[in-house]
């Protein structure tokens, strides 16, 4: 498996310094070491940017970009798109977390196909009735059969070919709401498949904070 290509991982936040800090620490912790972590800070009010400075006198991977007001979350995907150099690109949210080898195993997979593939993994938690859910969906094939199925984007379970995601335009910056799934269909356009990973690597927050991405006033 190739262990030299290189990962771009963009990290928006906006206004939540209390869940900053850990979301950092879990990108820094991943076993695949190949990484530019690219945090934008969406016009915070906050002390985001401290925090974000102090891991970056740290680790020379992480890239720290700022917007003075407010763009909202496919506006921030995007600088972070725009400023990268990686071959492939992810995310993850500020609210969120990853097993240890998720990129490991995201680039293990995508290192047998091409740029017409995109990639997802399932979840890995366990809910407020403590129950264990393991979850794993199946999509292997065209894009468009799965969304016509019903299928819809795992939050922060996402990979991709950063060439097919600048191929489609990036992120629609004039949607506040659900910027995956009109990536999607973006993508669909371009007869891009896609292919889960069969495993388990995203851990959602159960009490996920609502990220209030309008203009602020």
């Amino acid at each position: 498996m190739p262990h030299n290509e290189l990962v771009s991982v963009c990290l928006a936040t906006y206004n939540r310094s209390h869940l900053l800090a850990k979301a950092i620490e879990n990108v820094l912790a991943q076993t695949y070491t190949d990484l530019e972590i690219l945090i934008i800070d969406d016009g915070s009010k906050d002390d985001s940017a401290s925090i974000i400075r102090r891991y970056q006198k740290k680790d020379k991977r992480i890239f720290f970009f700022s917007h003075a007001r407010n763009k909202g979350l496919a506006a921030a995907r995007n600088t972070a798109l725009n400023h990268s150099n990686g071959k492939y690109f992810t995310f993850i949210d500020d609210d969120d977390a990853w097993h240890k080898d998720f990129i490991l195993h995201f680039v293990d997979a995508a290192s047998h196909f091409d740029e017409d593939w995109c990639f997802c993994c399932g979840t890995d938690y366990t809910n407020n009735f403590g129950t264990h859910i393991h979850y794993i969906p199946y999509m292997k094939g065209p894009l468009k059969h799965y969304i016509k199925k019903g299928y819809t984007p795992p939050v922060a379970a996402q990979f991709y070919f950063s060439s097919t995601v600048r191929k489609v335009g990036g992120y629609t910056e004039e949607i506040r709401s659900g910027v995956d799934h009109d990536l999607w269909l973006k993508l669909v356009f371009y007869d891009i498949n896609i292919y889960d990973i069969s495993k388990a690597c995203f851990i959602p927050t159960l009490s996920r904070e609502i990220v209030n991405y309008r203009k602020s006033l």
